[in-house]
């Protein structure tokens, strides 16, 4: 009898042994990131959430702005379903933003600040984003009112970096950083976010399940065209809960550097939505800066740090190292790229922390493994799975599960946090439909018998021919290198 793969970490001893009690079977429940963060709310009201610049923002003051969000979303007629695009770095907007979308029933679309007016427009019609969130920033808006002339965009709403400092670093921003700023223009089509949140905070009720989308995550791009993986909240919930988990030591004063950017999944999942659901603190930082990191952990002594490789190898470059204090950093994390053993090495004889490497990507909406944050740590591995995830190699070849069974063989289990597809953009969903109407034999073109190429009608001198060598012995028309016939498509 074969093993699942998924088995050797209920029967044996579990790695994370610092967390469950040692156990990896553990239940997340569904749960809805509009229900979650409330919840955090509630159970620590006056707690700090963010630290922006030195300016702190308590759960009920982050919520409040949460409210005000989805009333202001619901005002401007903004829909259970439809598209919000956040192009914002980290800032406190961005929290109230996204958290808001999702009470207001809408799916948030994460677009990074420095995507091209090109590369925004693109991802903004492939998700059919309504509105998007912006900054008055030089680096930001103008690219965004490009988009909103371009693209079928509806709405521009745009905060200002300097509402969100403390008072004395607001007033020398606005000084000395004029020349960053750009005029917010007069347009119709775009808000003032202090206009959108005049309102009295209280949104309409919007039901929202665990299995509802609530985030469309565009991937790196590194296999084709970006494209936009569908999370539900169980799946984003569920991945943070999962990160809380194998903390054994998250019940302490829980502070977390933000130097990762929240519109890419890692930080998504590992600094926001981990550290909401545990009820921590985020100390925020707009953009990676060495310099002004090491100065923040001198200045609010965080206990964890996640980064990337060269964020952490730019740490031990940086003059300052030497005069950084590092005595409350516990753990770091290292993800996105492969971390070299000498930089891992002598971060943690440097810094006196642990420095562990795991591993995700945005299908699986963050972190599917990771190296225990104590015991054996082991350079150049990935670690073992997180609590109830299922990491292996199927060796048989197994029919694709529909949406349906998916979620019926899930029943609440993230399963890897599994994510619920890939969007379809037009263009690939007619792609698609060809391919699925020619592998049953109904689509015209097959009994025309007309060549693909890359699953297209070919062209041109091209139509027609007959090319000899099809792996398929009923198909007439068949395959080589460069061209397709629709059966073998």
């Amino acid at each position: 009898m074969t093993t699942r793969f998924d088995d050797r970490w209920r029967h044996a001893s579990y790695p994370h042994d610092g967390a469950n009690g040692g156990k990896w079977d553990v239940e997340f429940p569904p749960l809805t990131l509009t229900d979650m963060f409330p919840a955090s709310a509630a159970a620590k009201p006056t707690a700090p959430l963010l630290d922006f610049s030195g300016r702190k923002y308590s759960f009920t003051q982050t919520q409040e702005g949460v409210l005000r969000v989805a009333r202001g979303l619901q005002q401007m007629g903004i829909a259970p379903g439809d598209r919000i695009g956040l192009f914002l770095p980290n800032v406190p907007l961005y929290v109230a933003a996204y958290y808001g979308a999702m009470l207001a029933g809408a799916v948030v679309v994460n677009f990074s600040p420095l995507y091209s007016v090109d590369g925004l427009s693109h991802q903004v019609e492939d998700s059919g984003t309504r509105l998007l969130f912006t900054l008055s920033a030089s680096a930001l808006l103008p690219n965004a009112l490009k988009v909103l002339e371009k693209s079928r965009l509806e709405y521009l709403v745009v905060g200002s970096i300097a509402g969100a400092l403390p008072c004395g670093k607001s007033a020398l921003y606005r000084m000395f950083k004029r020349n960053e700023v750009t005029a917010r223009p007069d347009d119709a089509r775009v808000t003032a976010f202090s206009k959108l949140i005049a309102n009295d905070g209280k949104p309409a009720f919007v039901s929202v399940a665990p299995d509802d989308l609530a985030v469309l995550q565009h991937t790196g791009g590194t296999t084709g065209v970006p494209k936009g993986a569908m999370l539900t909240h169980q799946n984003l919930s569920a991945n943070a809960r999962q990160v809380v988990s194998i903390d054994p030591h998250r019940d302490d004063c829980d502070r977390i550097m933000g130097l990762l950017p929240f519109f890419h999944v890692f930080a998504n999942t590992c600094v926001l939505n981990r550290t909401v659901a545990n009820g921590g603190e985020i100390v925020m930082l707009p953009r990676f800066d060495a310099g002004q990191a090491l100065a923040a952990i001198t200045r609010t002594q965080p206990r964890s740090m996640p980064g990337v490789p060269t964020m952490y190898q730019a740490l031990l470059d940086n003059p300052d190292l030497a005069k950084t204090d590092f005595s409350s950093l516990q753990v770091c994390v290292s993800g996105g790229a492969p971390m070299p053993a000498d930089v891992q090495e002598r971060f943690e004889e440097v810094t006196g922390a642990r420095l562990v490497e795991g591993y995700g990507l945005t299908e699986s909406v963050g972190v599917v493994t990771t190296n225990p944050y104590e015991g054996v740590n082991k350079l150049g591995t990935i670690g073992p799975p997180l609590a109830r995830h299922r990491s292996g190699t199927d060796q048989q070849r197994r029919p694709i599960e529909t949406r349906r069974e998916r979620r019926a063989r899930r029943d609440g289990d993230p399963r890897a946090a599994g994510h619920e597809g890939i969007l379809e953009s037009p263009r690939r969903r007619r792609r698609n439909l060809y391919r699925r109407l020619a592998a049953h034999g109904r689509c015209r073109h097959h009994r025309q018998r007309r060549l693909y190429r890359g699953g297209r009608p070919a062209q041109g001198h091209d139509r027609g021919r007959r090319v000899q060598g099809c792996s398929r012995a009923r198909s007439k028309t068949c395959s080589t290198s460069t061209r397709r016939c629709v059966r073998c498509s």
